[in-house]
Protein backbone atom coordinates (compact mmCIF):
# COMPACT_ATOMS: atom_id res chain seq x y z
CA UNK A 1 0.00 0.00 0.00
CA UNK A 2 1.10 3.88 -1.02
CA UNK A 3 -0.29 5.03 1.64
CA UNK A 4 -1.76 4.88 4.74
CA UNK A 5 -4.32 7.17 7.36
CA UNK A 6 -3.77 7.01 11.02
CA UNK A 7 -6.65 9.22 12.60
CA UNK A 8 -6.83 10.26 16.18
CA UNK A 9 -8.31 12.68 17.91
CA UNK A 10 -5.98 15.37 18.06
CA UNK A 11 -4.05 14.30 14.31
CA UNK A 12 -3.93 12.35 11.46
CA UNK A 13 -0.58 10.45 10.98
CA UNK A 14 -0.16 10.04 7.29
CA UNK A 15 2.62 7.96 6.25
CA UNK A 16 3.33 6.95 2.64
CA UNK A 17 6.66 5.33 0.63
CA UNK A 18 8.09 8.64 0.99
CA UNK A 19 8.12 8.91 4.73
CA UNK A 20 5.25 10.32 7.14
CA UNK A 21 3.77 13.80 8.28
CA UNK A 22 0.85 15.06 11.28
CA UNK A 23 -2.10 16.83 9.91
CA UNK A 24 -3.60 18.64 12.82
CA UNK A 25 -7.76 16.83 13.35
CA UNK A 26 -8.98 20.77 13.67
CA UNK A 27 -6.74 21.63 11.16
CA UNK A 28 -7.99 18.86 8.48
CA UNK A 29 -12.12 19.25 9.72
CA UNK A 30 -11.89 23.09 8.56
CA UNK A 31 -9.84 22.82 5.06
CA UNK A 32 -12.10 19.52 4.13
CA UNK A 33 -15.48 22.03 5.27
CA UNK A 34 -13.84 24.41 3.22
CA UNK A 35 -13.37 22.85 0.02
CA UNK A 36 -16.23 21.12 0.47
CA UNK A 37 -18.41 24.50 0.60
CA UNK A 38 -16.29 26.09 -2.46
CA UNK A 39 -17.70 23.74 -4.95
CA UNK A 40 -21.23 25.04 -3.63
CA UNK A 41 -22.53 22.27 -1.83
CA UNK A 42 -24.63 23.90 0.85
CA UNK A 43 -27.67 23.60 -0.52
CA UNK A 44 -27.00 19.71 -1.51
CA UNK A 45 -26.43 19.30 2.16
CA UNK A 46 -29.18 20.74 3.57
CA UNK A 47 -31.58 18.08 1.95
CA UNK A 48 -30.73 15.00 4.74
CA UNK A 49 -30.09 11.62 3.31
CA UNK A 50 -33.07 9.28 3.29
CA UNK A 51 -31.32 6.76 5.27
CA UNK A 52 -32.45 3.24 4.81
CA UNK A 53 -33.84 3.57 1.32
CA UNK A 54 -30.06 3.13 -0.33
CA UNK A 55 -29.52 -0.46 1.30
CA UNK A 56 -32.67 -1.45 0.18
CA UNK A 57 -32.01 -0.67 -3.16
CA UNK A 58 -28.15 -1.55 -2.41
CA UNK A 59 -29.67 -5.52 -1.28
CA UNK A 60 -32.04 -5.63 -4.03
CA UNK A 61 -29.23 -4.90 -6.40
CA UNK A 62 -27.20 -7.57 -5.06
CA UNK A 63 -30.42 -10.33 -5.03
CA UNK A 64 -30.43 -9.56 -9.10
CA UNK A 65 -27.26 -9.90 -9.67
CA UNK A 66 -27.44 -13.44 -8.62
CA UNK A 67 -30.54 -14.43 -10.10
CA UNK A 68 -29.85 -12.41 -13.83
CA UNK A 69 -26.35 -12.16 -13.76
CA UNK A 70 -24.07 -8.86 -12.97
CA UNK A 71 -24.12 -7.43 -16.58
CA UNK A 72 -27.67 -7.28 -16.95
CA UNK A 73 -28.41 -6.20 -13.30
CA UNK A 74 -25.63 -3.56 -13.59
CA UNK A 75 -27.30 -2.16 -17.06
CA UNK A 76 -30.58 -2.04 -15.48
CA UNK A 77 -29.89 -0.35 -12.34
CA UNK A 78 -27.71 2.58 -13.95
CA UNK A 79 -29.19 2.88 -17.53
CA UNK A 80 -31.03 6.24 -16.24
CA UNK A 81 -28.69 7.31 -13.99
CA UNK A 82 -25.57 6.85 -16.40
CA UNK A 83 -27.90 8.82 -18.72
CA UNK A 84 -28.43 11.64 -16.54
CA UNK A 85 -24.63 11.84 -15.32
CA UNK A 86 -23.51 11.77 -18.70
CA UNK A 87 -26.15 14.67 -19.81
CA UNK A 88 -25.00 16.93 -16.77
CA UNK A 89 -21.69 16.06 -17.10
CA UNK A 90 -21.06 17.71 -20.91
CA UNK A 91 -23.56 20.76 -19.46
CA UNK A 92 -22.13 23.45 -20.35
CA UNK A 93 -24.64 25.53 -18.64
CA UNK A 94 -24.52 24.02 -15.46
CA UNK A 95 -22.58 25.70 -12.23
CA UNK A 96 -21.09 29.24 -11.57
CA UNK A 97 -23.85 31.10 -11.18
CA UNK A 98 -27.27 31.57 -8.88
CA UNK A 99 -29.16 30.44 -11.77
CA UNK A 100 -27.78 26.83 -11.55
CA UNK A 101 -29.95 23.77 -10.05
CA UNK A 102 -29.26 23.43 -6.21
CA UNK A 103 -28.19 20.01 -6.88
CA UNK A 104 -27.02 18.76 -10.86
CA UNK A 105 -28.35 15.39 -10.10
CA UNK A 106 -31.52 13.59 -9.23
CA UNK A 107 -31.58 11.77 -5.15
CA UNK A 108 -32.77 8.59 -7.52
CA UNK A 109 -29.65 8.91 -9.50
CA UNK A 110 -27.63 9.67 -7.35
CA UNK A 111 -28.30 6.68 -5.12
CA UNK A 112 -28.19 4.72 -7.58
CA UNK A 113 -24.68 5.79 -8.82
CA UNK A 114 -23.54 5.68 -4.93
CA UNK A 115 -24.84 1.96 -4.63
CA UNK A 116 -23.23 0.98 -7.81
CA UNK A 117 -20.00 2.59 -6.84
CA UNK A 118 -19.86 0.16 -3.01
CA UNK A 119 -20.70 -2.89 -5.41
CA UNK A 120 -17.95 -2.68 -7.94
CA UNK A 121 -14.92 -0.80 -8.76
CA UNK A 122 -16.12 -1.09 -12.28
CA UNK A 123 -18.49 1.66 -11.69
CA UNK A 124 -16.62 3.90 -9.88
CA UNK A 125 -13.32 3.77 -12.68
CA UNK A 126 -15.84 4.35 -15.16
CA UNK A 127 -17.13 6.91 -13.72
CA UNK A 128 -14.00 8.81 -12.88
CA UNK A 129 -12.95 8.12 -16.75
CA UNK A 130 -15.47 9.72 -18.33
CA UNK A 131 -14.73 12.77 -16.22
CA UNK A 132 -11.06 13.05 -17.36
CA UNK A 133 -11.82 11.60 -20.32
CA UNK A 134 -14.19 13.06 -23.53
CA UNK A 135 -16.99 11.15 -25.30
CA UNK A 136 -14.97 10.84 -28.13
CA UNK A 137 -12.30 8.75 -26.81
CA UNK A 138 -14.70 7.03 -23.98
CA UNK A 139 -18.28 6.96 -25.53
CA UNK A 140 -21.76 6.19 -23.40
CA UNK A 141 -21.59 2.97 -24.92
CA UNK A 142 -18.52 1.65 -23.89
CA UNK A 143 -18.27 2.67 -20.33
CA UNK A 144 -22.05 1.19 -20.20
CA UNK A 145 -20.35 -2.39 -21.25
CA UNK A 146 -17.42 -1.53 -19.35
CA UNK A 147 -19.31 -1.57 -16.00
CA UNK A 148 -21.52 -4.21 -17.18
CA UNK A 149 -18.53 -6.56 -18.50
CA UNK A 150 -15.39 -5.14 -16.72
CA UNK A 151 -13.58 -8.17 -17.10
CA UNK A 152 -13.67 -8.39 -21.03
CA UNK A 153 -9.82 -8.04 -22.22
CA UNK A 154 -10.97 -5.09 -24.63
CA UNK A 155 -12.98 -3.41 -22.29
CA UNK A 156 -10.10 -3.28 -19.75
CA UNK A 157 -7.75 -2.44 -22.10
CA UNK A 158 -9.41 0.33 -23.53
CA UNK A 159 -10.10 1.95 -19.78
CA UNK A 160 -6.35 1.56 -19.18
CA UNK A 161 -5.30 3.22 -22.17
CA UNK A 162 -7.36 6.31 -21.45
CA UNK A 163 -6.41 6.51 -17.77
CA UNK A 164 -2.54 6.44 -18.97
CA UNK A 165 -3.20 8.29 -22.22
CA UNK A 166 -4.52 11.08 -19.31
CA UNK A 167 -1.61 10.57 -17.15
CA UNK A 168 1.40 10.70 -19.56
CA UNK A 169 0.49 12.73 -23.01
CA UNK A 170 1.09 16.29 -21.90
CA UNK A 171 -1.00 17.41 -24.69
CA UNK A 172 -4.43 15.69 -23.35
CA UNK A 173 -5.21 18.89 -20.36
CA UNK A 174 -8.16 18.48 -18.28
CA UNK A 175 -11.50 20.16 -19.52
CA UNK A 176 -12.25 22.44 -17.06
CA UNK A 177 -15.92 22.93 -17.05
CA UNK A 178 -16.17 19.49 -17.35
CA UNK A 179 -14.39 18.25 -14.34
CA UNK A 180 -15.84 21.16 -11.98
CA UNK A 181 -18.91 19.61 -13.29
CA UNK A 182 -18.28 16.30 -12.17
CA UNK A 183 -16.66 17.20 -9.25
CA UNK A 184 -19.85 19.14 -7.98
CA UNK A 185 -21.85 15.79 -8.56
CA UNK A 186 -20.02 13.64 -6.44
CA UNK A 187 -19.93 16.31 -3.96
CA UNK A 188 -24.17 16.06 -4.73
CA UNK A 189 -23.64 12.62 -3.68
CA UNK A 190 -22.39 13.00 -0.81
CA UNK A 191 -24.46 15.46 -0.04
CA UNK A 192 -27.45 12.65 -0.22
CA UNK A 193 -26.48 9.73 0.86
CA UNK A 194 -25.25 8.08 3.91
CA UNK A 195 -21.50 8.44 4.79
CA UNK A 196 -20.75 4.34 4.07
CA UNK A 197 -21.44 5.71 0.87
CA UNK A 198 -18.66 8.27 0.64
CA UNK A 199 -15.63 6.60 0.23
CA UNK A 200 -15.26 6.42 -3.66
CA UNK A 201 -17.20 9.66 -4.74
CA UNK A 202 -14.25 11.41 -2.16
CA UNK A 203 -11.75 8.83 -4.09
CA UNK A 204 -12.69 10.39 -7.28
CA UNK A 205 -13.11 13.98 -6.40
CA UNK A 206 -9.33 13.32 -4.93
CA UNK A 207 -8.01 11.86 -8.79
CA UNK A 208 -9.54 14.77 -10.49
CA UNK A 209 -8.64 17.65 -8.16
CA UNK A 210 -4.96 15.80 -8.62
CA UNK A 211 -5.20 15.74 -11.87
CA UNK A 212 -6.05 19.38 -11.80
CA UNK A 213 -3.21 20.22 -10.44
CA UNK A 214 -5.02 21.18 -7.50
CA UNK A 215 -3.57 20.88 -4.02
CA UNK A 216 -6.84 20.09 -2.47
CA UNK A 217 -7.01 16.62 -3.89
CA UNK A 218 -5.02 15.85 -0.58
CA UNK A 219 -7.96 16.68 1.15
CA UNK A 220 -10.74 14.40 0.08
CA UNK A 221 -8.25 11.36 -0.23
CA UNK A 222 -7.30 11.43 3.06
CA UNK A 223 -10.80 11.80 3.81
CA UNK A 224 -11.32 8.66 1.97
CA UNK A 225 -8.69 7.09 3.63
CA UNK A 226 -10.35 8.06 6.98
CA UNK A 227 -13.24 6.26 6.24
CA UNK A 228 -12.13 3.47 4.39
CA UNK A 229 -8.16 2.60 5.08
CA UNK A 230 -8.12 0.41 1.85
CA UNK A 231 -9.44 2.75 -0.40
CA UNK A 232 -6.30 2.04 -3.30
CA UNK A 233 -7.24 5.01 -5.24
CA UNK A 234 -7.28 7.40 -2.38
CA UNK A 235 -3.91 6.13 -0.78
CA UNK A 236 -2.38 6.57 -4.48
CA UNK A 237 -3.35 9.90 -5.10
CA UNK A 238 -2.34 10.65 -1.22
CA UNK A 239 1.35 9.60 -1.90
CA UNK A 240 1.29 11.25 -5.49
CA UNK A 241 0.22 14.68 -4.04
CA UNK A 242 2.51 14.15 -1.01
CA UNK A 243 5.51 13.53 -3.42
CA UNK A 244 4.79 16.69 -5.87
CA UNK A 245 4.27 13.83 -8.55
CA UNK A 246 1.77 15.09 -11.33
CA UNK A 247 0.17 14.17 -15.04
CA UNK A 248 2.19 14.96 -17.71
CA UNK A 249 0.68 18.13 -18.54
CA UNK A 250 1.07 19.42 -15.72
CA UNK A 251 4.95 18.83 -15.38
CA UNK A 252 4.90 20.74 -19.05
CA UNK A 253 3.23 24.18 -17.65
Amino acid sequence: MLCSIFPSRCHFKIETDAGSFLLLAGQFDRAFKALHDSFDQGKANAKSPLFGREERLEDQLVEDCKSLGMAESIRDFLQEPFSEWMDELADESSGGDDSSPECRLSRNGAGALAIAMQQTMAVRDALLVSIIVDERRSSRDFLMGFMANPTLPGNTRHLEESLNGSFRDASRKPDTKRCDNGVNMMFDIIGMVPERYHVQPLAIISYVLWWMGDERAMLCAMRALALDENCSLAAIICSAAHRHIGPAWAEET
